[in-house]
């Protein structure tokens, strides 16, 4: 059964969000004494991101820990009941943890992390559900050279073709970085190790060019001659081998960390890769822009925020245009960091900035970023301290991407008395449903925030000349919008519930069906703007 948050709950939430009104939970569902992804086992917060995936159907896919040993898997429906649940328990009986998840086009499910095994220690295991949640297929990675393993990152081309990376301690290399390539069915193609000086190296992430020709990697490694270093390396896709390296070090303090932590690539390929980098007195957000054939660099920015102090960043999104979206976190002035969000165009230059926070001295910030949504807005999902410093929230922040005004501020209400909470994962789907999950009061937890609540002045547009009819209605409604090809209809009850229904659109008529009785809106997206109309369904 679903958790639904209390009416007087929501009355608060909608009152205190910052004089937001469009902060409407749909469900929320706890898994009950689980502990967030990595919490409690060393993982830093950059390795615990992306948990929550969605398919096309709109299902969704998170990755949780089951107990103090085990991790979960999980895919619940739209509506936010349970379809499936899986479990993994190493041969060993130790710690097993899940760090990344992904969905393929068809609905297959991708974990990895690392297991406790018998005979072989802690291994990469990577394993694969079908979308009713039977085991596909297993991998359990090590060798006779290897001491331990830790898968850190999953990516799925269209072919289902799997690319695995994570960080192996090799006996005489020290920690390096791995790359594992596998088909469909869970057979390895191919095995690449990097190892830069016979010293430490940490992946972070990896992705893939749109052709499926070439992947790309993201992490630390350690030089010689400049200590901890940004590397991005590129393999071929389908031999596995290495076509270019390219390494940053901040030219005024070499012996300084930098530290790379997120990758992704634009609709033509251009590598796009942001990290931390330390230049006297605190860290700074670099982001660079790579061509894919040779990895040479396009631009590098540089981010130093106003008080020139500690910046970072944890995610980037990339739109098809190649603006560049990063979220993290920034100095506040009290002693803490503030969350920030930061947009650029594929040229380099800042087009906005945003920073948003209770201005304590604990540290607010943001974990994951996305684009997407009816609006094709910027999503961007952290923890905020609570006013009175107690504890952390989970935080939903929506922006206009083309200015970077705040749409929507919300805060799930659920992180009191929990000092720990982290947001470990965002989705958002085409409808507009929003999904956020992390810590709260020791479990995890998964909130589905439905599409923006409609306001019927501010949205009215009756130039559209839209019609609605018949009215009232039986049931079925017919849209029609003369001035415009027509996108999009969703129906809302007056409290701003999300009603489930039945759409068809063509060109500029839709036929709707909702088993629904009562006054509903109607918000019509249409491509020349949006209009509201008001429908009595009998």
């Amino acid at each position: 059964m679903k958790t639904l948050i209390p009416f007087f709950f929501l009355f608060l939430l909608f009152n205190l969000q910052f004089g937001k009104a469009q902060c409407n939970i749909d469900w929320s569902r706890p898994f009950a004494n689980n502990d967030v992804i990595g919490s409690g086992i060393g993982l830093r917060e950059t390795e615990t991101r992306h948990n929550i995936q969605l398919d096309a159907q709109g299902n969704v896919y998170l990755g949780f820990q089951e107990s103090a040993d085990d991790y979960g898997v999980a895919s619940l429906g739209p509506d936010g009941n349970i379809r499936w649940r899986a479990n993994y328990n190493g041969s060993a009986g130790g710690m097993d943890v899940l760090t990344s998840i992904a969905v393929s086009p068809a609905a297959n499910c991708y974990v990895t992390g690392y297991s406790a095994e018998t005979d072989i220690g802690q291994a990469i295991t990577t394993i694969s559900y079908d979308s009713e949640g039977r085991m596909r297929w297993m991998d359990t990675f090590s060798g006779p050279d290897i001491v331990y393993g830790q898968g850190q990152s999953i990516y799925v081309d269209q072919d289902e073709n799997v690319f695995l990376t994570g960080t192996v301690y090799r006996y005489g290399f020290f920690e390096d970085w791995v790359l594992i390539k596998y088909n469909a069915w869970g057979v390895r193609q191919w095995v690449k190790f990097f190892d830069r000086d016979l010293s430490s190296d940490r992946v972070a992430a990896v992705t893939g060019h749109p052709s499926g020709s070439q992947v790309f990697l993201i992490g630390t490694s350690m030089h010689a001659g400049s200590g901890e270093d940004i590397s991005v390396l590129s393999y071929a896709a389908a031999s596995g081998n290495l076509l270019w390296e390219h390494h940053f070090d901040n030219p005024e303090n070499i012996w300084n960390p930098d530290q790379g932590v997120a990758i992704a690539t634009d609709s033509t390929g251009n590598v796009y890769a942001a990290g931390n980098s330390f230049a006297n007195p605190a860290y700074d957000i670099v982001l660079f822009k790579l061509r894919a054939a040779d990895g040479s660099r396009q631009w590098l920015r540089r981010y130093n925020g106003a008080l020139n102090s500690n910046d970072g960043v944890f995610d980037m999104a990339i739109s098809p245009a190649g603006s560049t979206y990063l979220g993290g976190y920034t100095a506040n002035g009290s002693g803490g960091t503030s969350m920030l969000t930061l947009k650029y165009n594929t040229n380099g230059s800042l087009v906005w900035e945003n920073t948003f926070g209770n201005n304590t001295f604990r540290n607010d910030r943001i974990s994951d970023i996305m684009l997407g949504g009816p609006n094709n807005s910027a999503f961007a999902a952290g923890s905020m301290s609570t006013p009175f410093n107690q504890s952390f929230d989970l935080m939903l922040l929506e922006f206009d991407a083309a200015t970077g005004n705040n749409l929507r501020e919300c805060g799930a209400g659920l992180g009191f008395g929990s000092t720990l909470g982290i947001t470990t994962g965002l989705a958002v789907a085409p409808s507009g449903d929003i999904y956020v999950g992390g810590r709260a009061q020791g479990g995890f937890t998964l909130v589905n925030y439905g599409p923006e609540q409609p306001n019927a002045v501010a949205e009215m547009h009756p130039a559209l000349s839209v019609e609605t009819f018949p009215n009232p209605c039986p049931g079925r409604l017919t849209v029609r919008c003369g001035a415009s090809p027509i996108r999009a209809v969703e129906l809302y009850a007056l409290d701003g519930r999300h009603i489930a229904a039945q759409v068809s659109i063509s060109a500029r008529q839709a036929e709707v069906g909702a088993d629904y009785r009562g006054m509903a809106i109607v918000r019509v997206q249409t491509e020349k703007g949006m209009a509201v109309r008001k429908v009595v369904f009998e």
